[in-house]
């Protein structure tokens, strides 16, 4: 149970006063190879499971929920900056950052791949956005919004949603919201300008406009958390 607790303790990052966009997405694993952070993420969450795997209802609980800080931390502390700059393409489907091109679905599928989903990254990503969100997180969890601007989508989050990694399907268009309390960071594999993985606010987008948000929990979603830990199979037809 020491083990448990200071392990847990360790991954506590986003606490206390609002943060900037700098400290939100530090870079946590400057000088360290990518191969290095995943098998670090992984640790990590081995961790968790082998606590979760023997522990009780309670015990549980409290895994899923770091689970969730993990997955927040691993992605704004050390994916996402891995894979910054990767070229765009609507055929990409690289599975190496900065190296070949990615498309915007195979950008979420492939990350998420990476730190250890039990998918198929081929066939999550040759979904439309709305249906990857439903294999992925669950048709329950997701919320739609019609016709409503970026401001106004930032305004639902500071109304209506707890800070966390979010998956977001627009009409052309899919990649992940962060947000961080304050701000609503949109971190995608970019179609327009520069064309590239970028990490930027949502209303400063250039491709955030949509006539549909489909916005789906990540980190807060407790199933996806579940399923984390125990390495059970997403499964996409």
């Amino acid at each position: 149970m020491k083990t448990f607790l200071f392990f847990f303790g360790s991954l506590h990052f986003f606490v206390g006063h609002a943060q900037t966009k700098s400290e939100t997405f530090a870079f946590s694993y400057r000088g360290k190879s990518y191969s290095a952070f995943l098998q670090e993420t992984k640790n990590k969450l081995s961790t968790i499971r082998s606590v979760y795997s023997n522990g009780t209802v309670e015990i549980k609980d409290s895994c899923i929920k770091e689970a969730g800080i993990l997955l927040e931390q691993c992605f704004t502390k050390g994916t996402f900056h891995y894979w910054l700059g990767t070229e765009w393409d609507f055929n990409g489907t690289t599975n190496t950052p900065k190296v070949g091109q990615i498309a915007c679905g195979y950008f979420v599928s492939t990350t998420l791949k990476h730190v250890g989903f039990n998918l198929n990254r081929y066939r999550l990503a040759q979904k439309g956005a709305y249906d990857e969100e439903v294999y992925l997180c669950g048709k329950q969890t997701i919320i739609t919004i019609r016709d409503q601007t970026p401001h106004e989508l930032k305004n639902y989050f500071k109304t209506n949603l707890s800070k966390g990694l979010y998956m977001i399907g627009l009409a052309n268009h899919v990649g992940y919201l962060f947000y961080d309390g304050r701000e609503l960071y949109f971190i995608h594999s970019n179609y327009g300008s520069p064309d590239c993985v970028v990490i930027e606010t949502f209303e400063e987008s250039e491709v955030s406009s949509s006539t549909i948000f489909c916005v789906a929990p990540l980190s807060n979603n407790k199933e996806l958390m579940r399923k984390w830990i125990e390495n059970e199979l997403i499964f996409v037809p």
